[in-house]
């Protein structure tokens, strides 16, 4: 699965009216860079990847790159995607976001700029 499909799915979604369009948005996106990242590490990083069991796998992806272990450094990646994972919990289980075109907004920067940093990563 090329997880970046999620990525051009939310850019649609971010432009249709209804919050329940946006908040998907928001969680399409971020699934988009967390599966990514989650398999480049599996695969190009981390020979011993193992998350807790009981833990969060989203938590010890994020971390792992802000450990910066990769020769091109990923220390960003980490920032970027506990960024985006805190905007997707919001728009996933919050009843109420006070201004949701600027978490939209925020959320979709942050994942375009995480976008290009994974991608970096393939050259």
């Amino acid at each position: 699965m090329d997880w970046f499909l999620y990525y051009d799915l939310a850019q649609e979604w971010r432009r249709q009216d209804g919050d329940a369009y946006k908040r998907s948005a928001v969680s399409r996106a971020y699934y988009a860079m967390f599966c990514t990242a989650r398999n480049e590490l599996m695969d190009n990083i981390d020979d011993e990847y193992s998350p807790p069991e009981c833990g969060s796998e989203h938590k010890y992806v994020w971390d792992s790159y802000k450990e910066d272990r990769h020769p091109r450094g990923t220390r960003q990646i980490g920032v970027l995607g506990n960024r985006m994972r805190r905007y997707r919990n919001s728009a996933d289980y919050d009843d109420v976001i006070v201004n949701l075109p600027d978490l939209v907004e925020d959320a979709m920067n942050a994942a375009r700029e995480l976008k290009e940093h994974l991608e970096s990563l393939r050259i």
